[in-house]
């Protein structure tokens, strides 16, 4: 049957999730929704049979071929979610994504961090998102393509 989200009272489909994680000590769910350009949020009940999942989307903004930008959760954009990493104490949420020229090429990669305690989203790794294999910190790292996340307890 599939699940059948609704956000707000209508139908809030997923276009190619890529990604889930859940956040440390909740049982609420984030799912890297890649073609609609959105982190969902899916809020677990006790029973789900009696009460189906709440959907919402946690952050971004819908826009296709738009250029990635930081700042508050519900004014950023992200191009091609892929997947979702939360820090072992819940406080940050690590986001990959596949940045593309408009032509298709994913290849040109790009992570960015949450922070959970003040909903903004923030450049992390590739911001420039040329594509690459290069060392370094911040915008002069260079990411092929990043598919896959984890962050590990210290």
């Amino acid at each position: 049957d599939g699940l059948n989200l609704q956000e707000n009272g209508a139908p809030a489909p997923l276009f190619d999730a890529s990604g889930l994680c859940s956040r440390p000590n909740s049982s609420d769910l984030y799912i890297a929704d890649d073609q609609n350009y959105l982190i969902r949020k899916l809020v677990l009940g006790p029973d789900l049979a009696a009460n189906p999942p709440v959907a919402s989307t946690f952050a971004g903004v819908f826009a296709r071929r738009s250029p990635h930008v930081g700042g508050p959760i519900s004014v950023a954009r992200f191009t091609r979610v892929r997947r979702l990493a939360f820090s072992p104490d819940g406080e940050h949420l690590m986001v990959s994504q596949a940045h593309s020229d408009g032509g298709g090429d994913r290849s040109k990669g790009v992570l960015r961090l949450i922070d959970m305690g003040s909903n903004t989203v923030m450049e992390s790794f590739g911001p420039s998102g040329e594509k690459g294999h290069n060392d370094g910190y911040g915008s002069q790292a260079q990411l092929h393509n990043p598919t896959g996340l984890a962050f590990f307890p210290e």
